[in-house]
């Protein structure tokens, strides 16, 4: 199948106007592998063969020559070439594990995954650690301007210094490229931007998968592109692609299928000239092409290259778990997987001397270990690689002051227990994410996951697994060529996040876990951010430790397509896929930052590409691009066309799109309410005729959002009118609309009066209530989700006082007339009169009569502005020598006067 598709590709480049090859690439410099300057080093281990992580082109200061920079990872050398000689020229020792270099004249810039170090040739580094930054990998470092910047799997480019000093993560830019823009319209379609200047519709004849824009030269885009030639297992491989951004000439050059080590960049454009390295089993090859050979028809590389090599295929077989017959394992969310991925990448530890070995040691099990070279004494982050380890979290926190061994990078024998030494290795990793009973390895992960159609199909938690060798965890929903993962592996010895091409996952396997639950609700609901909210974050995952990915503000609204533990997920704008972040909304409605509604339309894009209009039709301008299957909500509609809420796109808070490219959800309630009861606050007891304040604290455990529709209301049986009815009541049946926009996840308090009824004899009420979605369902239905009918009780003695009732102030007769503060209240039986008291809520309440009345209102004598707002009345009731209860007090702070 494989040949049959290459053959394709043969012939479709061939159609694409590429002759016989002239060879114009030329090898420029080859570095053969070996120890020591004028080498490179490598390593070969099960999970990959890791060798040099980057290299730079610079211009040297001291003759203006140029010199090609290569940074050994292995050795801890930077190297510089003399292209001419091909002789190392000056050599550096870098610090241990650095993985992205940039340089700018005799500055330096490292990256080792944790930390930036900055220094200069032949002077030591100034290292900084960056905590919480923004970005899960750096793919490259560039220098912009005399400021290092970071450029993550995104593309997205984040500035990391200013004026020589290293930021700290909540001051980090997120920088706008500002230049060209290469978006995945479709899988064969690819379309370029450049400010006002965009070419849509570059159709390539194979699928694409990750998209690469290594620069300009002469007018002409060069990407690098990965050409997927089987879905699963992956099989891939690159070709540049020489696209104009005028004009319909289209170039396309396949890149050697060699690849010894893993290389996470392997070209730059560099003042119009084109470098290529490629890693062989013989050494590196370095190639370049100048402006005038990019332009020629016969651009290729040396046939001496022509014999396909691909480190996957050539790995060491691991030692894998000790067989277990096929188990059942419980079910488990999404986002429960990532929470516990996150773990072993967040976890924090101090190794001492006793977690540490010196060399190869034996432990008393009879395996042999030896700690990786990063596990020194001090303060740690990450979980450690252990060959076939299996350590939980919390046993690996327990472990480490207790002098059990941290890590294992010796490969020759295998501890399979936590008893001696603790961490976790590739299949143990995911293992742990899925909460498996036991250890799966790479053969039997098949036991409990299947394998998926494409790599296309992958979402966060589900796994790539090459059999014998190494499995990863994917990071990321429907990755969009590059894939993020997290991965236990011998790259760094530890639990980390990682970005891999389609090309570098060559004959991967993606799977998913059988029990898997898919977190989706019936239907998204929008988010808003409530008002007065300047700042929000938006995060990779749903952590304060997740990196941030940009931030939102008060007013905008967001589809949201599921929630975990009160973080919520929803899409951003974007013309490379779906793509999104997670906010806090908070625990409560009261405190929170997000507010939700069930009761604006929703659209999907169902068009690989769609563009995004200042206003409703194709004559206006194009605000931004954005990929099918994201959500958004709907402000307004006219006609066939819909404005649709945006963020992130300067200038601009809505966008115009066609309902014919969208599928619309109408606003409304879904299946999915129910709630839980956090408290509930209420008197025991209480007086025939007096009132009294309820507090219930509710939580709501369903799918959808509440709302102004969303009521409490008796119960047992449903719709009933109350005992305890009180004026400030809807109805007799119906307490309250909840008064608020409360997201699942958050709680809510609802706080409302209660009136006791007369009676002949002390009488014990149990007065049950009930939630409910006006006109459309109760929450105690079977199809919903609760509480059920008689789980919201109050039970109250109330006490025959054998007088007077406490009169009810009417809450709809309270009113500012004629300057002065009127009220009203309902008639006493048995009353012939009514006193009116006047007094203060400052401290101990303090009422002295003021008047007499036989009426059933009253207006103040003191002018509003003269009340002040502790000022309050009250009412009692007379009948000969009987009186009774105060009333409740009323003043002009107590109702919502105008």
């Amino acid at each position: 199948m494989n040949r049959l598709l290459l053959f394709t590709l043969v012939i479709a480049l061939g159609v694409c106007g590429h002759p016989a090859p002239a060879w114009p690439f030329d090898e420029i410099l080859f570095i053969p592998w070996g120890s020591g300057p004028g080498h490179a080093g490598y390593r070969l281990e099960p999970s990959g063969c890791f060798g040099p992580t980057d290299f730079a082109i610079v211009p040297w200061e001291s003759d203006g020559s140029t010199r090609y920079v290569l940074l050994d990872r292995e050795q801890s050398l930077l190297q510089a070439f003399d292209l001419i000689g091909g002789r190392p020229v000056q050599v550096m020792a870098t610090p241990p594990w650095a993985e992205r270099v940039a340089l700018q004249g005799s500055e330096i810039a490292l990256w080792d995954g944790d930390a930036l170090h900055l220094g200069t040739w032949g002077d030591s580094f100034r290292r900084t650690p960056l905590d919480g930054v923004p970005f899960h990998t750096i793919q490259r470092l560039i220098w912009n301007d005399g400021e290092v910047m970071a450029v993550d799997e995104r593309a997205r480019a984040f500035r990391l210094t200013r004026h020589g000093r290293v930021l700290p993560p909540e001051e980090m830019e997120l920088m706008d490229a500002g230049q060209i823009q290469v978006i995945r319209q479709a899988p064969r379609t690819l379309g370029i931007a450049r400010g006002s200047l965009q070419r849509s519709g570059i159709t390539l004849p194979f699928e694409v998968g990750s998209v690469e824009l290594l620069g300009t030269a002469g007018g002409t885009c060069i990407l690098l592109v990965d050409v997927i030639l089987s879905p699963t297992p992956i099989q891939a491989r690159q070709v540049l692609v020489f696209a104009p951004l005028e004009g319909d000439a289209l170039r396309l050059v396949p890149v050697p299928r060699v690849y010894f080590t893993w290389l996470p960049h392997s070209f730059l454009v560099v003042h119009d000239t084109l470098y290529g390295l490629v890693s062989s089993p013989r050494g590196l090859h370095l190639f370049a092409a100048d402006s005038a050979r990019l332009h020629d028809q016969g651009l290729a590389f040396p046939v001496f290259l022509e014999e396909p090599y691909h480190l996957n295929d050539h790995l060491p077989s691991v030692a894998d778990s000790p067989g277990f017959g096929t188990r059942d394992e419980a079910p488990l969310s999404r986002s429960q997987m990532m929470l516990n991925a996150r773990a072993f990448v967040n976890l924090q530890w101090s190794a001492s001397s006793g977690n540490i070995t010196s060399g190869i040691q034996q432990l008393p099990d009879g395996s042999s270990v030896r700690t990786p070279a990063w596990v020194t004494v001090g303060a740690k982050q990450k979980v450690p690689y252990k060959w076939g380890g299996f350590t939980s979290t919390s046993t690996f926190a327990a472990g480490v002051p207790l002098g059990k061994k941290c890590g294992d990078d010796y490969t020759e024998s295998v501890s399979w227990t936590d008893l001696y030494c603790i961490g976790v290795d590739c299949s143990g990793f995911v293992s742990r994410c899925w909460n498996t009973s036991q250890k799966y390895g790479t053969a039997t992960l098949s036991q409990i996951a299947a394998q998926l159609g494409s790599f296309g199909e992958m979402r966060r938690g589900d796994c790539l697994n090459l059999v014998s060798s190494h499995v990863r965890l994917c990071a990321e929903d429907n990755p969009p060529g590059m894939v993020l993962t997290m991965e236990a592996s011998a790259y760094d010895w530890r639990v980390s996040y990682r970005a891999y091409t389609l090309s570098a996952l060559s004959s991967y396997v993606p799977m998913r876990f059988d029990w898997v639950i898919e977190e989706e609700p019936v239907a998204p609901w929008i988010v808003r951010v409530k008002d007065g909210v300047t700042t929000l974050n938006v995060r990779q995952g749903p952590s304060i430790s997740e990196a941030i990915i940009t931030t939102i503000t008060g007013g905008q609204r967001f589809a949201s397509t599921c929630a975990h533990d009160g973080w919520y997920h929803f899409h951003i704008p974007s013309g490379t896929g779906v793509h999104g972040g997670w906010a806090l909304g908070g625990s409560t409605s009261a405190n929170g930052y997000l507010e939700g509604s069930q009761a604006t339309s929703i659209a999907r894009v169902t068009t690989p590409a769609l563009n995004l209009r200042e206003g409703p039709g194709t004559g206006y301008g194009i605000i931004t691009t954005v990929a099918e299957g994201q959500h958004f909500a709907i402000l307004s509609s006219s006609g066939s066309w819909h404005e649709l809420q945006l963020c992130n796109v300067p200038g601009f808070d809505a966008g115009w799109a066609s309902g014919t490219y969208l599928a619309i959800t109408p606003g409304g309630p879904r299946d999915g309410y129910g709630a839980s009861v956090e408290s509930l606050s209420y008197p025991s007891t209480l007086n025939e005729g007096s009132s009294a304040t309820v507090t219930l604290e509710l939580a709501n455990t369903g799918q959808c959002s509440w709302d102004t529709s969303t009521l409490l209301a008796t119960t047992v049986s449903r719709g009933r009118a109350s005992a305890f009815a009180h004026p400030g009541w809807v109805n007799s049946a119906t307490v309250s609309p909840l008064g608020a926009a409360v997201l699942p996840y958050q709680s809510h308090a609802t706080v409302f009066q209660i009136h006791a009824p007369q009676v002949g004899a002390d009488t014990a009420f149990s007065e049950h209530f009930g939630l409910r979605q006006d006109e459309f369902c109760w929450f105690g239905d079977s199809d919903q989700r609760g509480p059920a009918d008689d789980a919201i009780v109050l039970s109250i003695l109330v006490h025959d006082l054998g007088g007077l009732a406490a009169p009810v102030i009417d809450p709809d007769g309270v009113a500012i007339v004629g300057g002065q503060l009127g009220f009203s209240w309902e008639a006493v039986a048995g009353a012939a009169s009514y006193g009116v008291f006047r007094g203060s809520l400052a401290g101990s309440p303090s009422p002295v009569p003021v008047s007499v009345i036989t009426g059933l209102s009253y207006a103040s004598s003191h002018g509003v502005g003269d009340v002040d707002e502790n000022v309050r009345y009250w009412v009692r009731a007379y009948a000969g020598a009987d009186s009774s209860d105060l009333s409740q007090p009323v003043g002009e702070h107590d109702f919502a006067l105008p």
